[in-house]
């Protein structure tokens, strides 16, 4: 986290204009288990640092079937969903996205939707929560080991 700390400090130190969207949810949740950490208190440090807000990244479809195919080693549903939910807790505004065409259910499409609608109801009154919502095909091709 110390990395992420110190860059984020310094670029804003020379561009204290610009905008750090940065690290999203699988990225926070890997630092947290670095550091033995809490998601709030990792977001806390990099808010402090610099981060102005967090993209979606890493959401895929929110649904732990399709993710242990297609995104292995990332964080669960569940943890993306509570770290987006402590970014609005915190102020912090972020992004969404879902990644669809692969091998999701299109009730699990619908499911992950709602999972996303659900976070944003939750934001405090006063916070932005998600402010952009990011649909892309999966052009992703199954590798020829994966078979």
């Amino acid at each position: 986290m110390q990395y992420y700390v110190d860059t984020f400090s310094q670029i804003k130190k020379e561009y204290p204009n610009i905008k750090l969207h940065t690290l999203g949810p699988p990225e926070v949740a890997h630092i947290t288990k670095l550091e033995k950490s809490s998601h709030r208190e990792v977001l806390m440090a990099l808010q402090e640092a610099g981060m102005d807000s967090l993209p979606g990244a890493g959401a895929e479809i929110l649904i732990d079937r399709v993710r242990r195919l297609i995104s292995k080693g990332k964080c669960g549903a569940q943890e993306w969903l509570d770290i987006m939910k402590e970014a609005h807790q915190l102020n912090i505004t972020t992004s969404a996205t879902m990644m669809f065409g692969h091998v999701e259910t299109i009730e699990e499409r619908f499911e992950h939707l709602v999972k996303i609608r659900e976070v944003q109801s939750c934001k405090p009154e006063k916070a932005k929560g998600f402010l952009a919502f990011i649909p892309g095909p999966s052009r992703m091709l199954i590798p020829c080991w994966r078979k």
